[in-house]
Formats: C-alpha cells, sequence, structure tokens
C-alpha cells in the first residue's frame, strides 16, 4: 500500500523506507570469517609442524611464560581464533595476524 504524502503514516519514522544496500567491508568479512575459526587442539599441532610445536611446547613449560598461557597451551582442547590467547601465541611465535589466520584455515581441512 502507498502512503501519500500528507497522509496518516507519511510521517512515521520509516514508514515504507528501504535503506540502500552497503557491501561489507573487507575488515567486516575478515572479522565475521574469524568469528567460525575454530579447530581442535590436535588440528593445530598438526597445521604448524613440528619445528613450531617444540617452541609451543617449550613455552607450556616455561615458568616466564603467563600462567594462564602456558594454561591454554597445556590443556586447552580446541582453539579459537578471536580469544586472545591466538595473538599472544602468534606473537610470540613472530606470526604476524594473517599468518595466524592462514593457520586456521589449514587446520580446520584437518
Amino acid at each position: 500500500e502507498l502512503i501519500e504524502p500528507g497522509s496518516k503514516g507519511w510521517g512515521d519514522a520509516n514508514a515504507g523506507y528501504v535503506a540502500p544496500f552497503v557491501p561489507p567491508s573487507a575488515q567486516d568479512l575478515l572479522t565475521d570469517e574469524r568469528a567460525g575459526m575454530v579447530c581442535s587442539r590436535l588440528q593445530a599441532r598438526v597445521a604448524i609442524g613440528p619445528d613450531t610445536c617444540a617452541a609451543l611446547d617449550a613455552m607450556a613449560v616455561d615458568l616466564q611464560t603467563p600462567w594462564a598461557l602456558r594454561q591454554t597451551l597445556l590443556y586447552a582442547q580446541e582453539w579459537q581464533r578471536n580469544h586472545r590467547s591466538m595473538d599472544e601465541l602468534g606473537w610470540a611465535l613472530g606470526y604476524d595476524p594473517a599468518q595466524i589466520d592462514d593457520m586456521f584455515r589449514l587446520a580446520m581441512t584437518l
């Protein structure tokens, strides 16, 4: 039903208004993708390989590593890309955010 100018309902907020489509930005798409990036600890370890696993294992027993991060390394059954521990681990290993994303993409295929 059309609402004529000046008729009842014409002044209602957003009555009949359809917002134009605005495509999501690349950052929005990446944020959405990261929200779904989840893998098992085993998938992650297979994806990163023996050398990086050795570095993680050393971090897990090093008392200089923050306790919560050691617990994550030793006991987390599921790794979530959006968890801050993943950025901390990436930084400690010299990974940039794109490399962490790529590791999750690979791990999720295993």
